[in-house]
This record gives C-alpha cells, sequence and structure tokens, in this order.
C-alpha cells in the first residue's frame, strides 16, 4: 500500500504561553458545547466543523494527521483508521473503526465518502482525549450538563457595555447606533458582558412565605407525566404542605439538578436575547434582580402570616411587561407549544407585583424560551379569570398552612381556556 498522509492544519502561530496536557485539558473539557451537537440513534455527536471552530479558537496552532499506512485491517474485511493530532509539542493519536451510520457495525469496502465520514468522527473522537466534548463519551449519550459557556467578550461595542458604569445607558446608546442587531450579535458574548461571572446562590427556605416560582405546587400540585403534559396531583400538594409545615425543602431530584444549574448560567443569554430581539435594555436582570413580597398578604391569626413573593428576570423599561427566561431540555431542544405548566408562575408574577405596587402600569409577562440556536417568546397578558382561580387555590393551601382547616382533598380546576391570553410573538425559526 502507497502510504498517504493527510494533514489539515490550523495556522503556524505558537501560543505566547507554555501549555502542557493539563493546560490544554483545563481548556478544553470546560468549552460548553450547548446546541453544537446532534442526535442519531442512541447516540450523541459533537458536529466535527464545531470541533475544528472550537480548537482553532483555542489551539490555532493544531495539526491533524490520517495516515492511511497506521490504519488496521482485520480478517473480515473491516478497518480502523489512524488520526493523530498534535498541539506543539503536544499529541493524542487513536484508531477509530470504519462504520456505518449507527457507529457499531462495521463497514466493509468503504467509500471514499464513507472513509471521509468517518475520518470526521475519529478526529472528533481523538480531540475528546485532550477533553474537548470528553462528557459526551461518559455514558454514549449524554452531552455536558449545566456548565457555564466559555465565551470571551472581544466585540468593543460590549465590552464597553460590560465595563459601563450604568449598562443601561450604555445598552441603549448601542441600539441608537444601530451595534446591537439580532442574529448579527451573538446572545452568549452579551449576556457574558452582562454578567461576566455566576455566582451560584443558595436559597434558603423562608417560613410562611409562597413563592411565585412553586405556584404549580402550592395551588395545583402540577405533577410531570409527559413531554408538555403536566396533571394536578393533590398527593404532590400534600407533600409540598407537609414540608413547608415543618419548615422545610423539598429537595430537588438528581435528574433535574443539571437543569437548574444550566439554567443558572445560561439565563443571562436569554435576557441578552430579549433586549436584541425588542432592541432596547431592560430593568433588574442578572446581578441586578429585585424581589417583591406582599407581606400579610393573609392573616387570620394574630402571630401568624402569610407572605407571596416574587423574583422576575427582568422588567421593560417602561414597566408594562416583566420578563422570565427558561432554557428547555439544557439548551438542546425548545418547547413545542407553550409551556403550561409556568402559568402559575408568570400570571402569578403579575398577581403579586400588582399587589405590591399598584402603581405599575404592568400589562404582560414575556416567557423567553432561549436554547443557543433558537429562541421563541410567548406573551402572556392579564387573564383575571384565572387568578381567580389561582387565589382561591392559594387561599386553601394558606389556610391549611396556617391550620385553620384541611388541604381541600382536589385544587379546583380552572374550568376555562388556559392560554387564551397567551400569544407566541416571536420564534427565531421563522421570525414569528
Amino acid at each position: 500500500m502507497n502510504k498517504k498522509v493527510e494533514n489539515l492544519s490550523g495556522s503556524n502561530e505558537k501560543p505566547d504561553i507554555a501549555i502542557s496536557y493539563q493546560t490544554v485539558w483545563n481548556t478544553l473539557s470546560k468549552v460548553d458545547l450547548t446546541g453544537k451537537t446532534e442526535k442519531k440513534g442512541q447516540f450523541t455527536y459533537l458536529k466535527w466543523s464545531y470541533a475544528i471552530s472550537e480548537m482553532n479558537k483555542h489551539y490555532p496552532q493544531h495539526h491533524v494527521t490520517f495516515d492511511d499506512q497506521n490504519n488496521r485491517f482485520y480478517e473480515d474485511g473491516s478497518q480502523e483508521i489512524y488520526c493523530r493530532i498534535e498541539i506543539d509539542n503536544l499529541y493524542k493519536e487513536i484508531w477509530y473503526p470504519v462504520t456505518k451510520s449507527d457507529a457499531k457495525t462495521p463497514l466493509i469496502k468503504a467509500g471514499c465518502f464513507d472513509m471521509n465520514t468517518n475520518k470526521m468522527r475519529a478526529m472528533v473522537k481523538c480531540m475528546s482525549l485532550f477533553g474537548l466534548g470528553i462528557s459526551i463519551y461518559h455514558d454514549g449519550s449524554a452531552i455536558m450538563e449545566g456548565n457555564p459557556a466559555e465565551v470571551n467578550v472581544t466585540n468593543p461595542v460590549l465590552i464597553a457595555i460590560r465595563d459601563a458604569e450604568k449598562q443601561e445607558d450604555a445598552i441603549s446608546t448601542a441600539f441608537e447606533n444601530k451595534k446591537l442587531v439580532d442574529k448579527q450579535v451573538d446572545e452568549r458574548e452579551f449576556g457574558t458582558a452582562l454578567q461576566p461571572e455566576i455566582k451560584e446562590t443558595e436559597h434558603p427556605h423562608i417560613s410562611d412565605n409562597l413563592r411565585t416560582s412553586l405556584f404549580k405546587d402550592y395551588a395545583y400540585g402540577l405533577t410531570y407525566k409527559a413531554k408538555n403534559d403536566w396533571k394536578m396531583s393533590p398527593a404532590s400538594r400534600m407533600k409540598r404542605l407537609q414540608a413547608d409545615i415543618k419548615q422545610e425543602d423539598i429537595p430537588l431530584p438528581d435528574r433535574a439538578l443539571a437543569s437548574v444549574k444550566y439554567g443558572t448560567y445560561n439565563e443571562r443569554c436569554g435576557i441578552a436575547k430579549w433586549m436584541l430581539v425588542n432592541q432596547e435594555p431592560c430593568l433588574y436582570y442578572c446581578d441586578k434582580q429585585a424581589n417583591w413580597t406582599v407581606q400579610d398578604w393573609m392573616n387570620t391569626k394574630a402571630d401568624r402570616s402569610i407572605a407571596l413573593s416574587c423574583t422576575p428576570d427582568g422588567m421593560t423599561m417602561d414597566k408594562k411587561g416583566l420578563i422570565e427566561i427558561k432554557c428547555s431540555s439544557q439548551g438542546n431542544a425548545n418547547y413545542d407549544e407553550f409551556p403550561r405548566q409556568y402559568l402559575p408562575q408568570i400570571a402569578g408574577q403579575l398577581m403579586v407585583l400588582k399587589m405590591a405596587e399598584p402603581e405599575l402600569p404592568l400589562e404582560y409577562v414575556d416567557l423567553v424560551n432561549w436554547t443557543p440556536t433558537r429562541t421563541k417568546i410567548w406573551r402572556y397578558t392579564r387573564d383575571m379569570d384565572y387568578e381567580k382561580n389561582l387565589i382561591q387555590n392559594l387561599e386553601d393551601y394558606s389556610e391549611a398552612l396556617i391550620g385553620n382547616k384541611e388541604l381541600p382533598k382536589k385544587p379546583i380546576a380552572y374550568e376555562g381556556n388556559l392560554i387564551q391570553n397567551v400569544k407566541l410573538i416571536y420564534d427565531e425559526a421563522n421570525n414569528a
């Protein structure tokens, strides 16, 4: 066999600082690959174009080599591709089996296109030995979860916003000067400028305080059944009540922790996207979030009262709207339709803020469903009939919490159309 060597080279630039296997691993293993993978059968793949882009971003001097003479051939006609990647004096090498699209059936007599596809797979897997996308291979199906996006702020306009004493003014100026345009500015970089550092904080249980984020539990005991299908569960509602009586929180299941962490790190991207779509800054976002509390909402005992509280992700500059960010499926997919499980929360936000500050001209909540590749925004306008139903169920829960009466066996179901006041106002896929 004639020796054939293919060399895919980046530039010959050298880094300013010495590198080691450890420093390369520490850099590449932390790269956020959300939105850069694709699913085939039971396996998740990092797209080769994104892998090359990330390597060039961090180590543009890397070299990828395929050497046919080092390929391995077996008696059944199958073979393995040899791939070697070098970063300065560091290298990793791998032999990757040539397979069909299912990534497990050997491909005999592979054609040129088949070989090209498998070489790209070999290259990506070899990159994982340096750390890039290594989490994909932990169980063969899962992508990285919950890590902060490794995004550098390089856009001069965003650097100015990041360093501004008053960000809202800097953002407004950038919009006026047409320097912040949707789909031309990366909302992940913009979000990092808005909130350069993420602080994971504990939210301690506060006795006799009903948070809007848990209104679905207090009022209806909503329990997940299937995709976008939540049912009222008296048992779940009672479990929440018993925990509140004991002044305890209910720990999140392990499967939910990664999603919560992902949302914590990426809400800033959703806020940035909302600003880009609406071409204006907003109030009370990221580190500037504000909490509103209605003390003594229910006070039927001299020594005991129930409070209501909410902390929206933002408020419009004219104070007519609130903003709530949801990062569904850890950035892998948007909700197909309006996620009804969040209706108690966003309806409750309007209700609580109007109670706390009646002079606010609040009219709606924008529910932003952000993923790295697509964003949807639904607008909910205040529905007084639904709000009455919500209040009635919250009153029943509060009475039981105080000890005035037992919790009803079932929540009072809302008989109207839950989404009659909901409208999709933006879909990045078709610019709705």
